[in-house]
């Protein structure tokens, strides 16, 4: 007697802190080859082909990153930074955000304006917020969120140039 075998879709919403994948937030401590697996994207198109997936379900998208100061090694990011985002002139509005620490400064920015509605002609620009009332400018589009420095929950702030050409926040200092 033959025993007919049926493959279940492939499924990873499980693997989200909350249901809207959105974020890309993961729950805490999933641990490799037990919880999840980590496939190349052509190995992920060919399970979804085959089996299929849950509609609407997105694959969980990460970056190798360079880790070490004199010994370099490159490791799957599974965990993204959570960064929380905010404009100048409503620092109550803040959004939270998650980004690979390979990722640029430029990238934040434009996820930003996409954020908050600032058209790309408007000039900006990005700071990081340590305490109440210290700022440090991001202004090296390029730098990757690794190389800035930021860690988990900092809250980094866009402000939009005046119309008369000046800016809301002074600069603390020329660099």
């Amino acid at each position: 007697m033959k025993r007919a075998v049926f493959f279940q879709p492939v499924v990873n919403i499980l693997f989200f802190f909350h249901k809207d994948q959105d974020t890309q937030a993961l729950k805490e401590h999933l641990i490799d080859e037990l919880d999840y697996v980590l496939v190349p994207t052509e190995a992920w198109n060919k399970l979804v082909s085959w089996y299929g997936c849950l509609e609407g379900q997105r694959p969980i998208v990460r970056k190798v990153v360079e880790h070490g100061m004199f010994v370099k090694h490159c490791k799957v990011e599974v965990y993204l930074l959570e960064l929380n985002l905010c404009e100048n002139d409503n620092m109550d509005n803040v959004v939270t955000r998650h980004f690979s620490k390979a990722d640029t400064i430029d990238t934040i920015e434009k996820e930003m304006r996409t954020l908050f509605n600032i058209p790309s002609e408007k000039e900006t620009r990005l700071w990081n917020k340590y305490m109440s009332n210290t700022y440090e400018q991001l202004n090296k589009p390029d730098s990757t969120v690794q190389d800035a420095g930021l860690f988990q929950g900092q809250v980094l702030v866009i402000e939009r140039k005046n119309e008369d050409g000046t800016w809301p926040r002074q600069a603390s200092h020329p660099k």
